[in-house]
């Protein structure tokens, strides 16, 4: 009578925990306490590609492996087991293999549910996925457990800004910062939510903090641009948005997350050199990025990313022969890999080593006939040597493999040089949609728009349109000349004229010798009334000349 008392007693108190984690977590829990039987646990799977790993990876991985098979068939203790999960989890979200880390996590979870680090890596590896709303239950039973886990606020305000929920996401960022006003993170979040609640004021003030606390920030430099543009601060705005990346990827701001230091500092041989490595060569410390490469290629011969490395990061220092060396030492310890092969063949290119550069791609391509770079190489190569045609056929299979945004412009390029104006037309429609928001792409839609010959290809309204979303982003030269084509396109010669001016003054300004004979022949077309028909664009990048954007504002298109 007794035992069946306390048995009733315990169930109650597992049905009560099961309430705190979700109806999953009942069926899960309440499962447990009726049967007396542990949870039902997923399968993980091995990693499909385990036998081309070296041996010192596939030993780290049976070493968890065995864990997890030695807890199950000694039937030890849910604590023990629910760690032997966690830690296969980590190893395979170390080597990016999220699918399987979910899973293991998850059983780890479902072993031990008031252990906030399998939640929290589950609500990282659903948020790296695109599962926004899964993530932010994890990291919702987080705070539950865990209530001023800076952290867990900030990567939760992050899901619901990207989500939609601002107000919500603003209040996570202010709970991060009373508890750690120095997180650089947190402030950057909640100036977005400010300026997503039309309040840019409130926002410029939390992003000259966070540039306080992190000059070297890209992130916080393109943010403090945009909110100064907003405020109608385009001379400041320009300066900051010249200097900044706006691509996220660049780099994310760190925070101080033990679970995560957990997962960077886990001892992996190669690929924790390759990690740093990789941190390393993006924050531009070229000469730690090139010892790590080197520590991983020293600890697995194999493993050609880090030899791929090597040669990047020589590059980058400035030393173009021992990269080169790097390269063909490259190519015979990996004669099958056509990554490797494109990057040695880019190597001779630069040496202008043209033939064999053209041995290299080729080879590759026998090697892997769809691999992307050494199709755009040898495209690229054939486009420099004037076969246009049999660039365009390169340039346009390696499109349909792996669309990037260099890619794309290249095939579109050579389209345009053809005389093919409706296909680089289609093709670029169709690419702006893909690579969303690339601004050297949807400039040349713009161009092509207002300088085809086939009226059938034209369209000055959108190409104004275009043009003068990428000027206001970055008021720059390569932008602000194809607002005063445009403006020609849909009649308006005085304003193309006159912009064209401003143009010819900022390039006189930037002492940019070279480009004033092309700038004054426009002027002299447009002031006799002609639109530009020249849809090539110009080699080199004209970024790097800042028009006035007070002075060139009148001539650019209300977007809204």
């Amino acid at each position: 009578m007794l035992n069946d008392e306390r048995r009733r007693g315990e169930r109650l108190e597992l049905l009560k925990i099961a309430f705190n984690f979700g109806r999953g977590g009942i069926v899960c829990i309440a499962a447990l306490a009726l049967s007396c039987a542990p949870p039902a646990l997923r399968i993980v799977p091995e990693p499909t590609d385990l036998d081309q790993m070296s041996s010192l990876i596939q030993g780290q991985y049976r070493e968890r492996r065995g864990y997890v098979e030695e807890g199950l068939g000694a039937k030890k203790p849910p604590a023990e087991l629910a760690q032997a999960y966690g830690e296969l989890g980590l190893w395979y979200h170390a080597y990016s293999l999220k699918d399987a880390a979910s899973t293991a996590y998850l059983n780890a979870h479902l072993l031990a549910p008031t252990e906030p680090r399998w939640l929290y890596y589950l609500g990282m590896t659903a948020s790296t996925d695109g599962r926004g709303e899964e993530a932010k239950r994890y990291f919702l039973k987080v705070l539950d457990l865990l209530p001023s886990d800076v952290p867990t606020l900030v990567r939760l305000g992050e899901i619901e800004l990207a989500t939609g929920q601002v107000e919500s996401a603003g209040t996570r960022f202010e709970q991060a910062l009373e508890l750690q006003p120095e997180a650089t993170r947190a402030k950057l979040g909640l100036a977005q939510a400010k300026r997503e609640l039309s309040d840019p004021t409130a926002a410029l003030q939390l992003l000259e903090l966070a540039l306080l606390e992190r000059p070297d920030s890209d992130l916080v430099r393109y943010a403090l641009g945009s909110t100064l543009r907003e405020l109608g601060e385009m001379r400041r705005a320009a300066a900051f948005l010249a200097t900044s990346v706006p691509d996220t990827r660049q780099g994310e701001l760190a925070m101080q997350d033990p679970f995560v230091d957990e997962l960077r500092t886990l001892d992996l041989g190669p690929q924790s050199h390759l990690r740093r490595a990789r941190a390393a060569s993006q924050a531009g410390r070229h000469q730690q990025a090139l010892a790590n490469f080197l520590k991983a290629a020293n600890d697995d011969s194999s493993s050609a990313t880090a030899h791929l490395g090597v040669i990047r990061s020589l590059h980058a220092l400035g030393r173009p022969e021992d990269a080169l060396r790097s390269a063909m030492a490259a190519a015979e310890l990996f004669p099958e890999n056509a990554r490797v092969l494109s990057v040695v063949a880019r190597r001779l290119l630069a040496e202008g080593r043209t033939q064999e550069a053209e041995a290299q791609f080729r080879r590759a391509l026998r090697v892997a006939p769809s691999s992307p770079a050494a199709l755009m190489g040898l495209g690229d190569l054939l486009r420099e040597a004037g076969d246009l045609a049999g660039a365009s056929v390169l340039l346009s299979e390696a499109r349909t493999v792996s669309l990037t945004a260099r890619l794309a412009a290249a095939s579109a390029t050579v389209l345009i040089r053809l005389g093919r104006h409706d296909t680089a037309r289609q093709d670029l429609e169709e690419d702006i949609r893909t690579v969303e928001g690339d601004r050297a792409l949807t400039l040349l839609l713009a161009r092509l728009l207002c300088t085809a010959p086939q009226a059938s290809v034209r369209d000055g309204d959108r190409a104004l349109s275009l043009a003068s979303g990428a000027f206001l982003q970055t008021p720059s030269l390569d932008a602000a000349e194809v607002v005063t084509m445009a403006r020609a396109e849909i009649g308006d010669y005085r304003g193309a004229a006159a912009g064209q001016r401003v143009i010819l003054a900022a390039i006189e300004r930037a002492g940019r010798q070279d480009l004033v004979p092309t700038a004054r022949n426009r002027l002299l077309l447009f002031q006799n009334a002609q639109p530009e028909r020249n849809s090539i664009p110009p080699e080199g990048s004209l970024g790097s000349v800042f028009v006035d954007p007070e002075a060139f504002s009148v001539f650019v298109a209300d977007s809204s």
